[in-house]
């Protein structure tokens, strides 16, 4: 069974290749006349390497004045002039020799070859904690679900179309650490302040076009793969009740209030819930007078999704009846490569949040949408084509007060710019619920549900997006559909983090 010894080795990076150049530090006796610096006396232009150290292509032209060996202490460093590489003195103390740095040497507090500090991976070996499989492929032969266990490490790949046939189980319940058939490595991270995460560690993580991962775990789920990763499927952690490390309704930091009643004359008037919160503001309920509205959240979380945060669920509906729930939010989604993470033209991410519900045959008011989740993709190589998507539920409208009718707001959208909608009232009782996030990523209110006094139930207000962040060195992510839009406050890109 291969094994990669050294996360470096799968890193394979533009600005590392090329070779090193190799400088005494102090350029001044060596004014340009060759391009790979020396660390001894050349005396001829014959091409005749130094001889002390290996220096590269060996000079074509005599120096001007000639190189002087460096005196150095022996085992001192020191980080090259274009900080590629470490130099360390030579047991002579004569010069220095390099050692290529895959992410560039850092002088501080002593020089080193920098590393990458994984985003919310606290030990950084876990990068390369898969390990080839030995069981057969994954069949392609039609449509499939992947479904991922965050609490239990469990993976099936089932139907797509019936979700209840197991067609492989790729990897057992219950197994912490490495499983030898499928190479799949599985841990837990507790985070303060956030759901724990499910890790799985692959060696090299690729998704098929007919297979969208499913999870199915209430912690968040993070992917770490050590080679290259290509999504060519989706991804799908959103609108589920729990799972993915989703909040419920009326749960997380930015949940909407819920709408409040008071009886007037022989009825209940009834406010609508607020939409959940995230990477944007969220909108209010509607009701009779705005002490009935139940309140949209407000933005929460940071851009930088540490620690791995997922969305905050809409408020209930006010009323009497147990049919008014607020949507729950989006997952917390993290996709890690050690080398190029892509996102195809076919492939998607999401975690999008759940539209609200009412009752249609309860007089009461609809319940706010649940916002996006969270999505972090992280690698030195970002190539994201396809769509990444974090969309916050629409709210329902109003109950109707003997109506049949069961009442959602929309959920939020895959792979699509288009704003949940908002449930439509079923009745001359009730109004409308606020639609989901835009292109802004702010939900919107739901109707004031006072034009007259026989609207007595209001609806829920629209969700927020979620949040989006990207980490690389290279990104070329410009071509992806991203909703909330890129040019929002939700989503955000940098650098890796090197220490």
């Amino acid at each position: 069974m291969r094994k990669l010894a050294l996360i470096t080795i799968a890193i394979a990076v533009a600005w590392g290749c090329g070779g090193v150049p190799k400088f005494e530090g102090d350029a001044s006796d060596d004014p340009g006349a060759d391009s790979a610096g020396d660390t001894g006396l050349d005396t001829t232009p014959d091409g005749t390497p130094d001889g002390i150290v290996p220096d590269g292509p060996p000079d074509a032209v005599i120096d001007t004045p000639a190189d002087i060996p460096e005196s150095c202490t022996p085992g001192t460093t020191r980080c090259s002039l274009d900080h590629s590489a470490l130099e360390t003195c030579n047991s002579s103390g004569t010069g220095y020799y390099p050692t290529p740095c895959t992410f560039g040497c850092g002088p501080d507090p002593t020089p080193h070859c920098r590393v990458w500090d994984i985003s919310n991976i606290p030990d950084g070996s876990l990068l390369s904690a898969g390990e080839t499989p030995t069981d057969p492929a994954w069949p392609t032969d039609q449509d499939y679900w992947l479904e991922i266990d965050t609490d239990t490490g469990q993976i099936d790949i089932t139907l797509y179309y019936d979700p209840d046939v197991v067609i492989r189980n790729v990897r057992p319940a219950d197994i912490t650490g490495i499983h030898p058939g499928s190479g799949i490595h599985f841990t837990v991270i507790a985070q303060t302040g956030a759901p724990d995460m499910g890790v799985f560690s692959f060696q090299r993580f690729t998704l098929p076009g007919n297979y969208i991962v499913y999870p199915t775990g209430e912690r968040a789920i993070v992917i770490l793969s050590e080679e290259d990763a290509t999504i060519d499927g989706g991804i799908y952690n959103g609108c589920t009740i729990w799972y993915g490390g989703a909040s419920n309704s009326n749960e997380g930091p930015g949940a909407g209030t819920a709408g409040s009643s008071v009886f007037v004359g022989d009825c209940y008037r009834d406010g609508g819930g607020g939409g959940g919160a995230f990477g944007g503001t969220a909108g209010n309920g509607g009701g009779y007078t705005t002490d009935l509205v139940g309140l949209g959240g407000s933005p929460n979380g940071n851009p930088e999704l540490i620690p791995l945060q997922a969305g905050s669920g809409g408020g209930d509906g006010g009323g009497t009846s147990g049919g008014r729930w607020g949507g729950p939010s989006g997952g917390a989604t993290q996709i890690v490569s050690g080398g190029t993470l892509t996102v195809s033209a076919t492939g998607w991410v999401t975690a999008s949040g759940c539209g609200g519900y009412s009752a249609g045959y309860a007089a009461e008011g609809g319940g706010g949408g649940g916002s996006g989740g969270g999505i972090l993709l992280e690698a030195p190589r970002l190539v994201i084509l396809g769509a990444v998507t974090a969309n916050g539920g629409g709210g329902a409208a109003g109950g109707g007060a003997g109506e049949p009718e069961v009442i959602y707001g929309q959920s939020g959208l895959i792979a699509s710019t288009t704003p949940a909608l908002g449930g439509t009232a079923v009745s001359d009782y009730s109004c409308d619920g606020g639609d989901g996030n835009g292109s802004t990523g702010n939900g919107s209110n739901a109707e004031p549900c006072n034009s007259n006094p026989t609207l007595y139930n209001g609806g829920g207000g629209g969700a927020s997006g979620g949040r989006i962040r990207l980490n690389g060195m290279e990104r070329n992510v410009s071509s992806a559909l991203y909703s909330p839009a890129s040019s929002s406050p939700a989503v955000t890109e940098a650098d890796l983090t090197l220490i």
